[in-house]
């Protein structure tokens, strides 16, 4: 006498699939980590040393390029934003980030992008810049963080990996020339 399972194959089948959906639905489990103190390149440290940037310099930048800052609360609604306090607020999420510098530092001219990765975890916002296209189209190693105080501060209504900020901050070039 044939056994009979005690799954079916069609029961089996439908498992597989709604384990695969939920282990591709909960990405990566384990908390992105934020970097440390970090040494700049020596290349960052000479391509900066040409740009005239020095170690301390505070370039002024439009936090992602790929949000722009907008003047009115229509605008900023209409785009999907959030308008507070006279400004259309930033949404960063962990990953890659280009922001745009706003006037000229050193020989990094207004226009230039800076390109790197954000952390939204915890109670502020890092982010670390590695690179740097300026407008005509000359591309730099830089070790560049965002913001003065070694993050920026997330305002209401952030949540987790999902951070609102103010969309015009400042950075700070690490080891620059001194």
């Amino acid at each position: 006498m044939k056994s009979v399972p005690a799954f079916s194959r069609g029961f089996l089948k439908k498992c597989a699939e709604a384990g695969a959906l939920a282990a591709a639905l909960l990405g990566c489990p384990a908390q992105q980590v934020q970097p440390t103190q970090q040494s700049c390149t020596t290349e960052s440290v000479r391509s900066m040393k040409r740009l005239g940037l020095i170690d301390g310099m505070s370039p002024n930048i439009l936090v992602d390029a790929k949000q722009p800052d907008l003047e009115s609360p229509d605008e900023c609604e209409a785009a999907g934003r959030v308008w507070r306090d006279g400004e259309c607020l930033t949404l960063l999420g962990d990953g890659k980030i280009e922001s745009e510098v706003r006037r000229t530092i050193g020989r990094l001219p207004e226009g230039s992008r800076l390109y790197g990765r954000v952390w939204t975890e915890g109670a502020t916002v890092v982010g670390r810049y590695t690179r740097a296209r300026l407008p005509n189209g000359a591309e730099h190693d830089v070790c560049v963080s965002l913001s003065l105080n070694g993050g920026l501060d997330k305002l209401p209504g952030s949540k987790p990996g999902a951070a609102l900020v103010r969309p015009a901050d400042g950075a700070i070039i690490l080891g620059g020339a001194q």
